[in-house]
C-alpha cells in the first residue's frame, strides 16, 4: 500500500512540474535599459516622428541598389530626414556624440518598401559577416502595420514575444550585395537577394563615413508580421487620400564600434521619448521604441504585389426613382395578434443554446483560434491558464495522497 501511495505522489508532482514548464516557457520578460539622449542635454530630445513615404512606382529603374552609392537618391527629388543625436537614446556607452548624423529617404513601390541612409561616422569600421553584423551596424526593428503596440495594451503580461522584428547588417565590402540576418523571427537567419529572400541592396564606405541601400518586400514584411498578428483576418485594408494609409512602425538602433571585436563605442537609438518614473530615458526593444512612424498614402491607381494589403474602395450607392418612391409610401401600423412576437422574423434574436456533441465543441474551439505557424496566437492568456489550473489539480492530488498515508499511520 505504502509502494502505491509514493508512486501516486510522484506522478502527481510530476505531472504538476510538466504543466508549469510549458506556461513559463510562454512567458516574456521584456527589461527596461536606462540611458541617455546620444546627443547629451543640451537640447531638448525629439522622437523622429511620422514619415511620409514617397510612391514612385518605376524607382526600380531609377535606383541601382547594387553599388550602395546615393548620388542618385539625392538628385530624384525625394525628401529627406535627417536624424540627429538629439534624435537618439543610448543604452550603453558614450552619452555625448557630436559628431553622428544619418541622412534617409523612402520610398516605395508594388514590390518593394525602399530605403537610404548616408551615415556620419567619423569612426567608420567594416564589418566581417553578416550573420553577426561585427561592424558599425544599423538594427531596424519593423512593426509592419503598427498594430503590435496595442498588442501589448490588450496583453500586459506579455505572453507572446513583444518584440518587432529585426532586421540588422552592416557594410562588408563597398559595394557587395547586402546580407541581412532577421532575428526575433521563427524563422531567424540571413536573408539575400541571392536565395530570393525579398531583400536586395548593397553599402559602402563614403569620405565621412558609410552609406547603404535597400529594399525590403512588402510579401518579406507581412510574412514575418504574421507570426505576431492576432486578427482573425490579419490583412491590412487600406484606402485612397490619409484616410488610412499603410503604416509601419520602426526604430532605428547604431552600432558605433571601436574597431576591436566584440567592443562598442556607444549604441542608440530612435526611440520614443519613454522615461522611468525618475525621468531616465528607457529602451525597451519592444513596439514602444518605436520613434519613426512610415506612411503611405494610398493613390488611385496604386496596387501590391502582397497577399496581406487590400486597397479597400467605399461601395458608391445609387438610388433609383423607383426605390424614392418606395421609401415614401407609409403603411399603417397593425396591432400584432395574440399569437404574434411583434418582432420581425429577421429580428429574432438567434438561439444559441443548443448543445453541442463532443466533436462538434472541439471544432468549434479550433475554429474560433488564430493559428499561425503551428502557434495558437489568439489564445496564450487561456493556454497559461489551463497550465496552471491542471497543476493545482496536480497539487492538490499529491497533498491528499500524503495526507492520507498520515491518516493511514
Amino acid at each position: 500500500m505504502k509502494k502505491l501511495l509514493v508512486f501516486v505522489i510522484l506522478c502527481a508532482l510530476l505531472l504538476s512540474l510538466g504543466m508549469l514548464f510549458p506556461a513559463a516557457e510562454r512567458l516574456y520578460d521584456v527589461s527596461f535599459y536606462y540611458g541617455w539622449y546620444l546627443g547629451g542635454d543640451s537640447e531638448a530630445y525629439s522622437p523622429v516622428g511620422d514619415i511620409t513615404v514617397a510612391w514612385r512606382p518605376n524607382i526600380s529603374s531609377e535606383m541601382n541598389l547594387a553599388d550602395g552609392d546615393l548620388a542618385e537618391w539625392y538628385a530624384s527629388g525625394l525628401t529627406a530626414t535627417v536624424i540627429t543625436p538629439h534624435n537618439m537614446i543610448t543604452w550603453t556607452g558614450e552619452r555625448v556624440v557630436t559628431d553622428f548624423k544619418i541622412t534617409a529617404f523612402t520610398a516605395a513601390d508594388a514590390d518593394f518598401l525602399y530605403l537610404a541612409f548616408d551615415i556620419v561616422d567619423s569612426d567608420f569600421v567594416y564589418g566581417e559577416e553578416g550573420e553577426f553584423y561585427n561592424g558599425d551596424a544599423i538594427q531596424l526593428s519593423v512593426d509592419f502595420g503598427n498594430v503590435l503596440g496595442d498588442y501589448i495594451e490588450e496583453d500586459p503580461d506579455l505572453l507572446l514575444c513583444a518584440k518587432n522584428i529585426f532586421y540588422s547588417f552592416t557594410c562588408i565590402e563597398d559595394g557587395a550585395p547586402i546580407q541581412i540576418r532577421r532575428q526575433e523571427s521563427i524563422k531567424d537567419g540571413l536573408l539575400t537577394e541571392a536565395n530570393g529572400d525579398g531583400v536586395k541592396g548593397a553599402a559602402k564606405k563614403t569620405e565621412l563615413g558609410w552609406s547603404v541601400e535597400f529594399a525590403l518586400s512588402w510579401q518579406l514584411l507581412y510574412d514575418d508580421y504574421l507570426w505576431r498578428a492576432w486578427e482573425e483576418d490579419p490583412r491590412f485594408y487600406v484606402s485612397e487620400g490619409m484616410e488610412i494609409p499603410l503604416r509601419v512602425g520602426a526604430c532605428l538602433y547604431y552600432l558605433d564600434r571601436s574597431g576591436t571585436p566584440g567592443d562598442i563605442n556607444w549604441a542608440a537609438g530612435t526611440m520614443q521619448d519613454w522615461t522611468d518614473e525618475n525621468g531616465n530615458p528607457a529602451v525597451t526593444w519592444t513596439q514602444y521604441d518605436s520613434g519613426i512612424l512610415w506612411k503611405l498614402p494610398i493613390q488611385e491607381g496604386m496596387s501590391f504585389n502582397c497577399d496581406g494589403i487590400v486597397i479597400y474602395e467605399e461601395p458608391e450607392t445609387e438610388t433609383s426613382e423607383t426605390e424614392d418612391l418606395e421609401t415614401e409610401t407609409v403603411e399603417e401600423p397593425t396591432e400584432p395578434s395574440e399569437t404574434e412576437t411583434g418582432i420581425p422574423e429577421a429580428e429574432l434574436p438567434l438561439q444559441t443554446e443548443t448543445a453541442l456533441s463532443e466533436d462538434e465543441t472541439l471544432f468549434a474551439v479550433t475554429e474560433s483560434s488564430d493559428v499561425t505557424d503551428g502557434k495558437s496566437v489568439g489564445s496564450d492568456t487561456a493556454g497559461c491558464a489551463s497550465a496552471v489550473s491542471l497543476c493545482s489539480l496536480a497539487t492538490f492530488t499529491a497533498l491528499a495522497a500524503v495526507a492520507y498515508a498520515l491518516k493511514k499511520k
